[in-house]
């Protein structure tokens, strides 16, 4: 049972063609830099998006691009002409909106954002929440009569109407909140998952004073209101309004709106919003403030938070911080190729919290050196202990290496794996791996 609908789309070459294309939109390429989760000391080939892209102002561009990267710059194709490089504006890393702008002024036709004119013309359906393949968080789509089979912005009389996939179209009051708010504005998460479609046994069992509501089934730490609210807790009300008097059907689009939206308007981050729950059948009332999507608080986060993610190498043991597109690189097959154990913490706690740590720390593998011989095919192990200190993260590893006063430094590994190496030589190992590996840098902890 899901609380609302996930649409996976190619996102990439594949655009939609339409009558309008070659006078209102032209194809944006967006650069985004690309960091190694393996090798994170080394500069890869970025990542070039193309999608379709509008003009929204005299040097100011729009596109929908991949979300929670890190854009570097874009650049317009033209026909007949050289592509033109954009600047980043602004970035939306929850749902992929991006604010281009050019030194230069281009002849493309400006497109008018704004929605209560899209309201009178545009013909809106029916809505629904849907959590599309470029956003982490929900958004509100209207359904259209027409099917399209490659993504397209919708323009009528020179005005956005929205931008549409398959048959539900992203309406036009994003766009315009997103580029015409004075402070940077991002679509807030609910800060939770919930159920709504219910069997009457579940109603009984969750409900037993007869009221409705929905049942909240998952809470995303450092989002939502992690450690007040938890799986299994109903709601009965939103900022007072009482779920009982929505159709079973609609109650899941209600919720949302109720906790997104303020009449017609989107609400902001910070806004408050007061839950009232029944627990184990005990009401309570939980209040929390909206927030952007963030992995920042995720014990295995999907990429690394920081620019470039954190490593540290001592020893000619290379440490680093699990993380999705840590696996990923093990390639298409990397649920086949990777660490069986690394790829259950993975997907068993991503957009989960643990008790003890805030990272799983990897000895990702060992760069050989003649000190540490009988260690080099250890790889993909996660550190436990270090000199029988716990490690809760990977700054907190470099802190106990660098404090250790010991004659031997001891590294407890999962697997019941040790490794033991003698303090005095950890130095000159580290000596002859910057030198022969060409490194800069031993870590980027900035510690």
């Amino acid at each position: 049972m899901k609380p609302i609908k996930f649409f996976s789309i190619l996102f990439v070459l594949t655009y939609g063609m339409s009558e309008l294309r070659s006078q209102n939109i032209s194809d944006i390429e967006v650069i985004f830099k690309k960091a190694s989760h393996q090798n994170p000391w080394l500069v890869k080939e970025p990542i070039r998006k193309i999608t379709p892209g509008i003009r929204v102002g005299k040097n100011s561009y729009f596109t929908i691009t991949i979300p929670n990267e890190k854009p570097l710059f874009a650049e317009l194709e033209r026909s007949n002409h050289s592509n033109s490089k954009l600047k980043v504006e602004r970035y939306d890393s929850s749902i992929g909106f991006i604010h281009l702008t050019s030194d230069e002024v281009f002849a493309l036709p400006i497109v008018k954002v704004d929605s209560p004119t899209a309201q009178k013309i545009c013909n809106y359906k029916s809505s629904d929440y849907i959590t599309f393949s470029f956003s982490y968080v929900p958004l509100l789509a209207y359904r259209s009569d027409t099917y399209v089979d490659q993504a397209q912005f919708i323009i009528r009389n020179g005005f956005l109407c929205g931008f549409q996939i398959q048959n539900s179209i992203i309406p036009t009051f994003y766009m315009e909140k997103f580029l015409n708010d004075k402070n940077p504005f991002e679509v807030p998460h609910p800060g939770f998952q919930f159920v709504s479609a219910l069997t009457n046994s579940e109603l009984e069992f969750y409900f037993p004073s007869k009221s409705k509501g929905i049942v909240v089934s998952q809470v995303y730490p450092g989002v939502g209101p992690a450690f007040q609210l938890f799986p299994g807790d109903a709601i009965t009300a939103i900022n007072g309004q009482e779920l009982n008097r929505f159709d079973r059907i609609e109650m899941g689009n209600k919720a949302l709106d109720l906790i997104l939206r303020s009449g017609s308007k989107l609400k902001a981050i910070g806004d408050k919003v007061s839950l009232h729950i029944l627990r184990n059948g005990k009401p309570l009332i939980i209040n929390y403030y909206l927030q952007k999507y963030s992995e920042e608080e995720f014990l295995v986060p999907e990429t690394h938070p920081a620019d470039t993610p954190y490593y540290y190498i001592s020893g000619g043991l290379f440490f680093t911080e699990l993380t999705g597109n840590y696996l990923k690189e093990f390639g298409e097959n990397y649920r086949k190729n990777s660490e069986k154990k690394l790829l259950y913490l993975s997907e068993s706690y991503f957009s989960k919290v643990h008790p003890h740590r805030e990272r799983i720390v990897l000895l990702s593998r060992v760069l050989p050196d003649e000190r540490n011989l009988g260690y080099q095919e250890f790889q993909d192990l996660i550190v436990q202990k270090v000199n029988g200190s716990n490690i809760f993260n990977l700054k907190e590893l470099k802190k106990a290496i660098q404090a250790n006063k010991n004659e031997y430094l001891t590294i407890e590994l999962s697997g019941g794996k040790i490794i033991i190496l003698r303090t005095d030589t950890i130095r000159e190992i580290d000596t002859n791996i910057l030198n022969n590996y060409k490194l800069k840098y031993l870590d980027n902890l900035g510690l």
